[in-house]
């Protein structure tokens, strides 16, 4: 008798030494980045009328949308200063407006932008499609 209770005596200490457990602690990091992206769209003044040449707008652009990471606050700019609608030599000027900047959510959001062209501005123009190209650029 006294054999087996030795015998499990060191059973025991010996699988208590096999099975002896520890923790450690993993660090899991990750950083989400502001990033912001637009897409253009179009702002279309439609047909002129040169003999009564009133003033037109504002008039919406459509498709335009910025998307940008959650909570990130972005500014929106634009080249269009001093670039008028041209059609050959005959030109059109026109002015744009926008809040010029928003926060991220996360989700593509539409992005108001409006047109204006002055009364009288376009009084001589020559008969004829007219197109311009802005660049809009998103910064988070």
């Amino acid at each position: 008798m006294k054999k087996i209770l030795v015998l499990a005596a060191a059973i025991a200490l010996v699988s208590s030494t096999a099975f002896a457990a520890g923790t450690a602690t993993l660090n899991v990091t990750a950083t989400v980045t502001a990033s912001c992206s637009i897409t253009g769209g179009t702002l279309a003044f439609g047909a002129l009328d040169p003999l009564t040449a009133p003033a037109v707008g504002p008039i919406a652009a459509t498709g335009v949308q910025v998307t940008c990471s959650n909570g990130t606050p972005f500014t929106v700019t634009d080249d269009a200063a001093g670039k008028p609608l041209v059609n050959g030599a005959s030109t059109i000027p026109f002015t744009l407006a926008h809040t010029g900047s928003g926060t991220g959510t996360g989700a593509a959001v539409n992005y108001a932008i409006n047109g204006n062209i002055a009364g009288d501005t376009y009084s001589t123009a020559l008969a004829g499609a007219y197109t311009s190209n802005v660049i809009l650029t998103v910064n988070p």
